[in-house]
């Protein structure tokens, strides 16, 4: 089985794909090939795709983000609306899209010391995952977590003094 799992940055995909995989299964960090050319990306696509194939991986990211990122990053994408759809739809993939309170992968973000456009456009690339997910939440092979509890979780065990997750008007 592929296992997938996408999202804004700051919602601890790295970390929950290191324990899906275990060491049954491989583990696979897409990123963001932005800075490459598309004929590269393509390449880099293929691979992937064969090696998860052939080892039942783990992908921490998948080509579907370069729909989010790209415009963030000025760059030319061969990621359409059209590719997002044909890709969810591949046999033997699982897509889960892990979300998380805005507030908390703000602070997650900063905290983390993610590049600056990432932090100086947290709340689009949020929202645009939020389209996506909506977009595609419907489809038998794809699930949606929330991983706010176990980020408050994190973020108390670094912070003494407690978290205020705005989102509910909680205190952690």
């Amino acid at each position: 089985m592929i296992t997938i799992l996408e999202g804004p940055d700051g919602v601890g995909k790295t970390y929950m794909a290191k324990k899906i995989a275990g060491g049954e299964r491989t583990y696979i960090h897409y990123g963001r090939h932005l800075d490459y050319t598309l004929e590269a990306r393509r390449c880099i696509d293929d691979i992937y795709r064969e090696t998860a194939a052939i080892n039942h991986a783990v992908f921490d990211r998948s080509p579907i983000s370069e729909w989010v990122y790209a415009k963030y990053r000025s760059a030319a994408t061969y990621v359409t609306s059209t590719y997002v759809d044909n890709y969810i739809r591949t046999k033997g993939f699982e897509f889960i899209f892990v979300t998380a309170s805005f507030t908390i992968i703000k602070e997650m973000v900063s905290r983390t010391k993610q590049d600056s456009w990432v932090a100086d456009n947290i709340e689009d690339i949020y929202a645009d995952y939020n389209l996506l997910m909506k977009a595609y939440c419907d489809r038998s092979n794809v699930r949606v977590f929330d991983n706010t509890q176990a980020l408050l979780e994190v973020l108390n065990v670094n912070n003494n003094a407690g978290f205020r997750d705005a989102s509910n008007n909680n205190t952690k």
